[in-house]
């Protein structure tokens, strides 16, 4: 069922939002304004919308199966869920809205230091020590 027909279905109209395709310069927004993001990849590498929604203190549910999940169960800056296990993806969901503002609160602070880890700086400065290592190594 397309996802339109599932948020009518389900009575979600006006507290389910579903852009399609957007702009690269409004995807900040939009996920500032998002309570969390909803990743439920099956199978995924490193997932940068969930470090793109960090950035801006939104926390995320996503799968096991995604490549950020370590980072998201490092930080405690979101819910990791089985891959495919839609009982589970709804439970996140229903948990998720009902944890009290404070603890919502605590993983959008989570999020924002997790996204510290993917700061361009910091990864540039990470490759440049490996990169010298590597050299000095290779030098002898």
């Amino acid at each position: 069922m397309p996802s339109a027909m599932m948020v009518q279905a389900f009575g979600l109209q006006g507290k389910v939002y579903l852009p399609g395709g957007i702009p690269q310069e409004e995807v900040a927004d939009l996920l500032a304004a998002a309570d969390v993001n909803i990743n439920p990849s099956l199978a995924e590498g490193l997932n940068m919308v969930v470090a793109e929604a960090a950035a801006v203190g939104t926390p995320s549910i996503t799968t096991e199966a995604s490549g950020i999940a370590a980072w998201v169960k490092r930080y405690g800056a979101g819910i990791i869920v089985r891959a495919g296990d839609r009982g589970a993806l709804a439970e996140a969901v229903r948990r998720f809205f009902g944890l009290p503002l404070d603890e919502r609160q605590a993983l959008q602070e989570k999020a924002l230091l997790m996204a510290e880890e993917f700061d361009l700086d910091r990864v540039a400065e990470g490759l440049l020590g490996i990169f010298q290592e590597a050299l000095g190594r290779w030098r002898g």
